[in-house]
């Protein structure tokens, strides 16, 4: 969805929403600080982000959630 640019304005916005409601609806969250998230989305819009690369992020800051 970053890459593709579906949208006119936001698309970057949109895959990080999309990501952490697909993680969501999964019991998991994303964990990691504001500044490391804003780090992924503007990175992974661009060439040096592969999908192995984004699957690597999405594993090492995807948590369950805890259920109490």
């Amino acid at each position: 969805m970053a890459k593709n640019h579906g949208f006119i304005d936001g698309n970057k916005r949109i895959a990080v929403a999309a990501t952490n409601t697909f993680l969501l609806m999964n019991g998991h969250e994303l964990t990691c600080d504001n500044e490391t998230l804003v780090e992924f989305t503007m990175g992974c819009s661009g060439e040096d982000w592969t999908e192995d690369r984004v699957v690597a992020f999405v594993r090492e800051w995807a948590k369950p959630i805890p259920f109490a």
